[in-house]
C-alpha cells in the first residue's frame, strides 16, 4: 500500500525506562510532532509496524521486559487518516487499509512481553482499538474523551474494535459504544466511565501522567497491584442484546443507513468466531462500507463540521470590539444559561437582570444548580463553579448595564416587549454597545428599525441546551455593521461554539427547515392518517428523533407559534395544523407517560385518529403510504432548501447543512441535507 503525499504523518519516538523490580519498560509515543491530532495513514501505519518489529526483537532477546504505547497530549491516538480514507477509490484498496491495520496492531497483541496503553488523551476510533490490543489500559483524569465513532461516518470499527470489545466488557456494553453512542450525536466516554465499564483499569491523575504510569505498570509487574476484570455476560445473552439491539435499531432507523446494521452482524459473528476469522469479517466490512455514498457523504459532512470553528470569522470583514462585562435581559431558562456560559468561557463578569427580585433569584439558582450538577459529574471543579458563579450578578435596574460592552436580549418571544427592551437599553448604554437578540423567530430588522442606532443591532440565536450545541446562528439585518458582525462572531468562536451568518429572514436556517418538515407531518396527520404510518415515513431520514418526539421536545405551544409566524410571513406552504392548535389549546400530552415512547391517547385523537384513539394502540404502518410520505417531505425540503439559496439567507448550501448537522441533530451519515436531498432525486444537482 503506498502513501500519498497529502496524508498526515504520525511517526513513534522510543525510549527506554528502568522498572522498580529489575528490567526495563519500552516506551513507545505516537506524534506528529504538531497540533494536529495523530492519525494512522499508510505511512504512519509502516512507522508503527517498524517500531513493533523492533520491539518485539528486543523483548524475544530479553532487552526489554514490558512495552508502553502512548500519545502526546491531548491526544492519545485520533484513529485512521480519514483524508486518506477519503481518497480510497476501491473495495480492494480499503480491505488493504484494514489488513493492514490489523496487522500492524497484531504485533502489539503478540508481543512477548506484558504490554500497557498509556491513554493520554483522546483515544477515538483506531486509536481506541489500539489500546485494546494492550493487556492493561490506564487514562488520564484530564481530557480523555474514548469513541468508537465509526457507524457515524458511515462505516465500523475496522482495527479489531468489533471482535475485540464485547470480550473485554460483554456485548451489552459494547453494542452501547459501537452503535448506540455512534447514533446519539457521537456520545464520548469519559475516563471514570470508561473505568466503570472495564475499558481501562485505573485512572490516573493528569499531572505527571506518564511517570505515573510507569509507576502503576511497575506495580503490577511486580505483583504489587492486580488489575481488575469484569464479568461479562455468559455468550447465551447475545442473541438476547442484539435481536433488541436491531429492533430498536429498526425503530430509530428503518435501514436508512447500513454501517450500524453491519456493526450489529459483526458483534453477532463475534460470538463464535475466532480471532483470525473476526479480523477478516472486520476486512471485507470495512472494505464494503468505504466505497459507498453513506461513507462518502459522512465524510463531507464530518469535514464541515471539524473546520465549522476555524471558519467562523471568515465572514468578519473588520477587527472586533473588546467585550469585558457582558448582559442578560431576562432570567429565565434560557437567559440563565446564556449568562453561565459567557461567564464561564470568556471569563467576563455577567450583569444577568429582570424585572422582579423574585425572578432574579430564580435565575441565579437556576446557574448554582447546574454547577452544582457539573461539580457532582466531575466536569468542573468547586473552585471553577463558584469562580462562574462569583463572575454573574443579578440586578433589577437596567442602569446596572451601563458599562457593558454586549449585552443579549432573552425575553418573551413578542415584537413589542423586545423593541422596547431595546429602547430601554439605547437610553442607558454607551453607543458602541452591541445589543443582540436571541430570538429564533422574530424580525430583528423590525425589532430595531426604530433605534437611533440599529447598526450596533445582530442577532445571536443560541440552541437550546446552551452549553452543548455547538450552533449559534449569527442573525445580520441591513443595518449591522462590519464592527458588530466581527464582535459577534469573535464572541461566539470564544465561546467555543460554530456561528453561521445569516441574513434576516423568517426562521432564519433551522428553524425554517425545521418547522416545514413539521408543517408536512402535521397536514398529514390532520387528515387522520395513522401516527405510526407517518412515523415510518419519516424513519428513513435517520433523524434524531422521531417527528412527535420533536413535537415533545419543542413544546407543541412554541411549536404552533412559530409555525404561525412563518405561514404569515412565508405563505401557505407553512399549513397550519387543526390537530396542533387543540393539542395546544387543550394543553394535551403528546407522549404517553405510562408507556416510554408511546403517543397518547389525546394527541391520536387530536389528528382525528378515531380507532387508535379508542382503544390507544396505533395502526399498523401502511408502508406504501409511508413511502408517499417520505416523498411528500422531501420534496418539500428541497423546495425551502433552493428557496432559501436563491434568496441567499446562507453564503451556500455548506451553511444550510452545517446549520442542521450542527443545530438540529442531522445524522452525519446523511452527509448534510442538501447531499442528502440529491441523493433522492427531490434536490437538483448545483
Amino acid at each position: 500500500m503506498s502513501a500519498v503525499s497529502e496524508q498526515h504523518v504520525t511517526t513513534v519516538e522510543a525510549a527506554d525506562f528502568p522498572l522498580p523490580a529489575d528490567g526495563l519498560l519500552a516506551q513507545l509515543t505516537l506524534t506528529n510532532n504538531s497540533k494536529r491530532p495523530t492519525t494512522l495513514g499508510p505511512q504512519g501505519l509502516e512507522n508503527l509496524r517498524s517500531a513493533l518489529e523492533r520491539a518485539t526483537q528486543r523483548a524475544q532477546a530479553g532487552e526489554i521486559h514490558a512495552l508502553a504505547i502512548t500519545g502526546t497530549e491531548p491526544w492519545f491516538l485520533a484513529g485512521a487518516d480519514l483524508d486518506f480514507m477519503g481518497k480510497v477509490t476501491g473495495r480492494e484498496q480499503a480491505e488493504e487499509l484494514a489488513r493492514a491495520g490489523h496487522e500492524t496492531f497484531q504485533l502489539l497483541a503478540d508481543m512477548p512481553v506484558p504490554t500497557f496503553a498509556f491513554i493520554s488523551g483522546a483515544a477515538l476510533g483506531g486509536g481506541f482499538e489500539l489500546a485494546l490490543h494492550c493487556d492493561y489500559r490506564v487514562i488520564t483524569d484530564g481530557k480523555a474523551p474514548l469513541a468508537l465513532p465509526e457507524v457515524s461516518l458511515g462505516i465500523i470499527p475496522g482495527w479489531g474494535g468489533c471482535w475485540l470489545l464485547p470480550r473485554l466488557i460483554g456485548i451489552a456494553a459494547a453494542t452501547e459504544v459501537i452503535v448506540t453512542n455512534p447514533l446519539r450525536n457521537n456520545r464520548q466516554l469519559r475516563a471514570a466511565q470508561a473505568e466503570e465499564m472495564g475499558i481501562v483499569d485505573g485512572v490516573l491523575p493528569a499531572a505527571d501522567f506518564p511517570r505515573q504510569a510507569r509507576g502503576w505498570a511497575g506495580e503490577v509487574l511486580s505483583g504489587q497491584r492486580e488489575a481488575k476484570r469484569r464479568d461479562v455476560e455468559p455468550l447465551e445473552k447475545w442473541e438476547e442484546v442484539l435481536t433488541a439491539a436491531r429492533r430498536s435499531l429498526d425503530k430509530r432507523l428503518g435501514g436508512a443507513a447500513p454501517a450500524p446494521y453491519r456493526a450489529l452482524d459483526l458483534l453477532q459473528a463475534a460470538r463464535d468466531s475466532a480471532r483470525p476469522d473476526g479480523f477478516a469479517a472486520e476486512n471485507a466490512a470495512l472494505g464494503d462500507l468505504i466505497v459507498t455514498d453513506e461513507f462518502r457523504a459522512s465524510l463531507y459532512a464530518f469535514n464541515l463540521v471539524n473546520q465549522a470553528g476555524k471558519r467562523t470569522l471568515d465572514p468578519a470583514k473588520t477587527e472586533p470590539a473588546p467585550v469585558m462585562q457582558a448582559g442578560i435581559v431576562g432570567a429565565g431558562l434560557m437567559a440563565s444559561q446564556l449568562a453561565r456560559v459567557l461567564a464561564e468561557k470568556l471569563q467576563i463578569d455577567v450583569v444577568m437582570r429582570d424585572i422582579d427580585s423574585e425572578r432574579v433569584a430564580a435565575g441565579l439558582s437556576q446557574i448554582e444548580k447546574e454547577l452544582a450538577s457539573d461539580v457532582k459529574r466531575g466536569r468542573l471543579s468547586t473552585q471553577a463553579a463558584q469562580a462562574i458563579q462569583n463572575r454573574v450578578r443579578g440586578t433589577t435596574e437596567i442602569a446596572d448595564f451601563a458599562n457593558c460592552q454586549l449585552i443579549i436580549e432573552a425575553v418573551t418571544e413578542k415584537m413589542d416587549i423586545k423593541r422596547a427592551v431595546f429602547r430601554e437599553l439605547e437610553e442607558v448604554v454607551d453607543q458602541a454597545t452591541i445589543l443582540a437578540t436571541n430570538t429564533s423567530a422574530l424580525s430583528i430588522t423590525e425589532m430595531s428599525d426604530h433605534l437611533e442606532n440599529p447598526e450596533r443591532v445582530i442577532g445571536l440565536h443560541f440552541f437550546n441546551p446552551v452549553a452543548r450545541m455547538p450552533l449559534v446562528e449569527v442573525v445580520q439585518t441591513p443595518h449591522t455593521n462590519a464592527v458588530t458582525l466581527a464582535t459577534a462572531l469573535s464572541v461566539v468562536q470564544s465561546l467555543r461554539k460554530s456561528g453561521v451568518v445569516v441574513t434576516d429572514a423568517p426562521g432564519f436556517v433551522v428553524n425554517r427547515l425545521l418547522l416545514r418538515f413539521l408543517a408536512e407531518i402535521f397536514a398529514v396527520a390532520d387528515q387522520g392518517v395513522p401516527l405510526e404510518t407517518i412515523e415510518a415515513a419519516a424513519r428513513p431520514m435517520g433523524l434524531p428523533m422521531s417527528p412527535f418526539a420533536l413535537l415533545d421536545l419543542v413544546g407543541p405551544a412554541v411549536a404552533e407559534y412559530v409555525l404561525e409566524s412563518l405561514h404569515k410571513n412565508l405563505g401557505p406552504r407553512y399549513k397550519l395544523s387543526r390537530g396542533l392548535r387543540r393539542i395546544v389549546s387543550e394543553e394535551l400530552p403528546v407522549v404517553d407517560a405510562d408507556q416510554p415512547g408511546g403517543l397518547s391517547k389525546p394527541l391520536r385523537a387530536a389528528f382525528g385518529g378515531e380507532t387508535a384513539s379508542a382503544t390507544g394502540v396505533g395502526a399498523k404502518a401502511d408502508n406504501g403510504e409511508a413511502a408517499e410520505i417520505l416523498s411528500q417531505i422531501q420534496v418539500a425540503l428541497a423546495d425551502e432548501v433552493s428557496r432559501m439559496l436563491n434568496e441567499e439567507i446562507v453564503a451556500g448550501a455548506e451553511e444550510i447543512d452545517l446549520c442542521m448537522v450542527l443545530g438540529a441533530g442531522w445524522p452525519l451519515f446523511l452527509g448534510g441535507i442538501t447531499p442528502y436531498l440529491r441523493r433522492v432525486g427531490a434536490l437538483a444537482a448545483s
